[in-house]
């Protein structure tokens, strides 16, 4: 079974009998928006996460990688 609901406003919630908001129908211009700002919280979780590696200069990775026996 398929509907096809044509509304010009988004969010549509999707209700129960009793009115309890079971799920959301989203433009695709607005799911986009959330998404990009999904994107964007996402590259900063990575960001702040990556602050706290450890960083070699390039004369200290030749060490240890000579050190390793790889160079």
């Amino acid at each position: 079974m398929s509907r096809t609901i044509v509304k010009e406003e988004s969010p549509v919630f999707i209700t129960d009998p009793k009115g309890k908001k079971l799920g959301v129908v989203l433009s695709m211009k607005e799911y986009g928006k959330i998404m990009d700002l999904f994107e964007d919280v996402h590259d900063i979780a990575v960001a702040d996460n990556r602050i706290t590696e450890l960083s070699l200069d390039q004369e200290e990775l030749d060490r240890e990688l000579k050190k390793h026996g790889i160079l």
